[in-house]
């Protein structure tokens, strides 16, 4: 497979600390679009927020399994009106104006940020159902939006051009699992993003086999439940 050379990594990865001010809206520099950004408060004890300009700004978490949601009343990110350098910090929509875990005032916060496409998707019909991509074909990753079945067998089609490496799934609109795929690991094993324990493999054949077009999750398990 021909890869492309990534001169400067940070121009589609890059961690970024910076002070909390309880103050929003506030734009966080980062010299790009985030599109990915997971957020981390390192002085106070809370949850990390994981956000994305796909689903739009509400977080999800990825220490616990918990759905999509307002946890704590902490602030969004807004991406119909992105900070083109970065993310903007803003109030959740029900008018809270508390900063937990996002820019909490003089807390020291961490955020990882990945750049996709600027939030521009698009349709994928490769697989059994269809998805929506927002891909990073330069640095080989992709952002996969669907609706599962909870019980049959699907592919979904990721946009890649090429076999992933790896996989992480969430389901983000009930309390599930993050479920991880590493092709060292294999089709029949996986491990949870959100705790502590080795590779599992309580389900005989968990994944499809990935492919340069679409991942394969089985039915009836945490990957393939709705959303």
């Amino acid at each position: 497979m021909a890869y492309t050379p990534i001169d400067n990594p940070e121009e589609h990865f890059k961690p970024v600390t910076y002070t909390g001010n309880s103050t929003e809206p506030r734009n966080i520099d980062v010299g790009f679009q985030s599109d990915f950004v997971w957020v981390k408060d390192r002085s106070v004890a809370y949850h990390h927020r994981a956000f994305d300009s796909t689903r739009g700004g509400a977080p999800v978490y990825p220490n616990n399994n918990k759905a999509q949601d307002h946890f704590n009343d902490g602030p969004e990110l807004d991406f119909s009106s992105p900070h083109t350098n970065g993310f903007k910090i803003v109030d959740n929509p029900d008018g809270t104006t508390n900063s937990y875990g996002v820019n909490q005032n003089n807390s020291n916060i961490i955020s990882w940020n990945w750049k996709f496409n600027g939030g521009t998707t698009s349709t994928n019909t490769d697989g059994s159902v269809n998805s929506t991509v927002q891909v990073n074909s330069d640095a080989g990753m992709s952002i996969v939006k669907f609706t599962g079945n909870s019980s049959s067998d699907l592919t979904v089609g990721h946009g890649l051009g090429a076999t992933p490496h790896m996989i992480i799934l969430k389901a983000y609109s009930v309390t599930e699992e993050w479920v991880v795929f590493h092709k060292k690991m294999g089709n029949n094993k996986f491990m949870f993003l959100n705790d502590d324990n080795g590779q599992s493999s309580d389900y005989s054949s968990y994944w499809g086999t990935p492919s340069s077009t679409t991942f394969g999750v089985k039915g009836g398990v945490y990957a393939n439940n709705i959303n």
